[in-house]
């Protein structure tokens, strides 16, 4: 877990992680829309080898490993004499194993922001466009920007000029606050 085994860790961990959700629906439309496929999983399920574990488990597994490795240091350094290098070593690797898994949690945090916010630009019209105070004006290609991420979203009650409350979409991004409505609102 040092050097470039971490970042590498780091990367790839956060990368299969991010697109676990991803991959379970694939495996779920390909065992529902491919006959081929459904025959090779049941074909496969009575492998010895898988333990009767199908896909979607395994690849829980994977994601769930990780977070079992301070659990297993913590127990090890319970019972490792203090003040020893081997104790030393221990609470390095433990530290280290923290840091990739806080690294990896940001991956997913940061790829599950970039898929809600696509979601929201899928649902927006196309020809949705605000004129600024400045003159520009922002259109939906806006919302993804390069550079520009979904830092929060929420829904908000806005209070027109009449007294009339909307329900209003709030997305926080790098660099601007956006208010979205619904079309018939």
């Amino acid at each position: 877990f040092t050097d470039e085994n971490a970042e590498r860790m780091r990367q790839v961990y956060g990368e299969f992680c991010s697109h676990h959700n991803d991959a379970v629906g694939f495996f779920k439309e390909l065992l529902q829309n491919n006959k081929r496929f459904q025959n090779f999983v049941k074909q496969q399920s009575n492998n010895s080898l898988v333990r009767r574990r199908e896909i979607p488990e395994c690849i829980l597994l994977v994601t769930q490993r990780i977070t079992k490795y301070p659990v297993l240091l913590e127990r090890i350094l319970k019972y490792t004499q203090e003040g020893t290098q081997e104790h030393a070593d221990l609470q390095e690797a433990l530290a280290r194993v923290r840091d990739i898994i806080a690294a990896v949690d940001l991956r997913v945090s940061e790829y599950e922001q970039g898929q809600r916010l696509q979601d929201v630009w899928n649902r927006t019209e196309s020809r949705s466009a605000a004129k600024l105070k400045s003159g520009h004006v922002f259109r939906k290609q806006d919302l993804m920007r390069p550079g520009r991420v979904l830092k929060h979203q929420g829904a908000l009650l806005w209070k027109t000029a009449t007294g009339r409350l909307k329900d209003v979409l709030a997305l926080l991004l790098t660099d601007t606050l956006v208010f979205l409505q619904e079309k018939d609102q």
